[in-house]
């Protein structure tokens, strides 16, 4: 699987290589389309895990604001005091 670019993308770099990959008035590197998919697959794949890694994050931050708000439903406003006692506790 290689990179995966716009049609507007595809026509612009089709003019600039002539559809080989490297600029028309230079040789082909043998092997370098393929470089540039592995390239390519590595990035899509690091982009990936950044994704999944900031939706995990996400959903963690809703979920904590779920606990606070059923816990303050419960147990009234939490005070700046609490806060910082809990702040103190966790980071020393």
């Amino acid at each position: 699987m290689g990179v995966r670019h716009s049609p507007a993308q595809q026509k612009r770099l089709a003019s600039k290589t002539n559809g080989r990959g490297v600029d028309a008035g230079s040789e082909n590197v043998q092997g370098m389309d393929e470089l540039v998919d592995k390239a390519g697959e590595s990035l899509s794949c690091e982009l990936s895990a950044w994704l999944a890694d900031a939706e995990g994050r996400e959903l963690a931050s809703e979920r904590l604001g779920e606990v606070i708000s059923d816990w303050e439903a419960e147990h009234g406003k939490i005070t700046a005091e609490e806060l910082e006692a809990a702040r103190a506790q966790l980071f020393g």
